[in-house]
């Protein structure tokens, strides 16, 4: 992590709450993900009051396969916490707010739900296609069950997360499966020979073009603010004497010769930057005087001079951004991520889709009155909190004065 106008150890990234559509459409990967870590519990399943109607519920059909109310309420319920940011921007009723022209985000989120369940669905078919079914899987899927129980410190706490997601067992093992068999039919898409192909050339353009105007450095931060020592405990911040001092002494020891990574294991005092690691960053995302002296410097080179901010001195070395690094893999990883669910959204707009709309919208409208009546209730308990609160507030002033009444009587006597 990296400081930035806020003084507090955090690296802002740049995004902002507009771009949050864009990341909830590109949910299916986080959902094929954390169905990794969202699975059944082994050899029996836990049932909840509502697991019989939401398993034999079904409110769509994709070439086959079944999609039931359950299967969709727990990408709903996904994509729903992922959306409910917006309340810290627009208050209570975020979810009436248009998201754009003439679709509120209430109804994006069960658009965006839908057209994920279809596109899961896809993938079992598609993946029938290569020759990978469930047995291939069943292995991976099995090592899952029993670390699930264990994360949610057991099943009272698993059965608590269905009901929350008006989802089931067998919903959550069935994302597990479908997790698992696009794990393997994305390795054939992307296999030597395999469907998808991206061309290395011209993403080595295009990473470069998107980072162009962007900086990557590493730096030594002598600290002037109280720290935390291993224990948890606070310890004093240097003064800027001392900090000034200790950071021109990384300098001498730099113009010796001495490996900037080495220096950064022994003085370096931000917590968020540790050996072999730096920040890439642009325009307005760290403190000015940090970012001006980044800017100043030639690749290769280090500042001859500390750098002071409101967190203390720096010594910074500026390197350059290329293909070489972790972010272009990662970059291209990306890409190849689209252009597999490019090739599964075109498969679903070709293939047979039946949506039970009215079954669909007739339960969605139920959850979003359930969820309006908790939200009303949590208020309301919030506030008679608040009132007992300060009830007891204004009471504690009588309370002691009649102590002092007492005491004064008794010393009397």
């Amino acid at each position: 992590m990296m400081y930035n106008k806020t003084q507090t150890y955090i690296f802002t990234n740049g995004r902002n709450v507009l771009n949050m559509k864009k990341r909830i459409i590109s949910l299916f990967a986080l959902v094929l993900a954390l169905s990794m870590a969202l699975c059944g519990c082994g050899g029996k399943t836990i049932e909840t009051e509502e697991s019989k109607d939401l398993d034999s519920s079904i409110i769509a059909t994709v070439e086959g396969q079944k999609i039931s109310q359950a299967d969709y309420n727990f990408i709903y319920s996904l994509v729903y916490n992922n959306m409910s940011q917006y309340s810290m921007y627009y208050g209570a009723d975020w979810e009436n707010m248009e998201i754009e022209e003439g679709k509120t985000i209430a109804e994006f989120m069960e658009e965006n739900a839908l057209d994920q369940v279809k596109q899961m669905a896809m993938v079992v078919e598609l993946a029938k296609e290569k020759g990978i079914t469930v047995k291939d899987i069943k292995e991976d899927v099995e090592k899952q069950k029993k670390e699930v129980i264990e994360s949610y410190q057991g099943e009272d706490k698993y059965k608590e997360f269905l009901v929350a997601s008006h989802t089931t067992d067998k919903a959550i093992d069935r994302y597990l499966e479908i997790s698992a068999i696009y794990a393997k039919y994305y390795e054939n898409l992307t296999a030597k020979g395999g469907e998808l192909k991206v061309d290395t050339k011209e993403l080595e353009k295009q990473f470069l073009e998107d980072y162009k105007g962007k900086w990557r450095a590493q730096h030594i931060l002598v600290s002037t603010q109280a720290q935390q020592d291993a224990e948890g405990k606070e310890v004093p911040g240097k003064t800027d004497e001392e900090a000034k001092k200790i950071a021109l002494e990384v300098i001498e020891k730099l113009n010796a010769g001495e490996d900037f990574d080495a220096l950064i294991e022994q003085y370096n005092e931000d917590p968020g930057l540790t050996k072999g690691n730096y920040y890439i960053f642009g325009t307005g995302e760290m403190v000015e005087p940090f970012e001006k002296a980044t800017d100043a410097l030639k690749i290769g080179e280090y500042t001859k001079e500390p750098v002071k901010t409101d967190f203390g001195y720096h010594i910074i070395k500026r390197y350059e951004i290329n293909t070489e690094i972790p972010e272009f893999a990662q970059f291209k990883e990306s890409k190849l991520q689209e252009k597999a669910m490019e090739l599964i959204t075109k498969k679903v707009k070709d293939a047979k889709v039946k949506v039970e709309k009215k079954e669909l919208e007739a339960y969605m409208k139920k959850w979003a009155k359930e969820r309006a009546a908790e939200a009303k209730k949590a208020e309301e308990e919030a506030k008679k909190a608040q009132e007992e609160a300060q009830k007891n507030a204004e009471a504690e002033p009588a309370g002691d004065a009649k102590t002092e009444e007492k005491a004064e009587e008794k010393k009397a006597e």
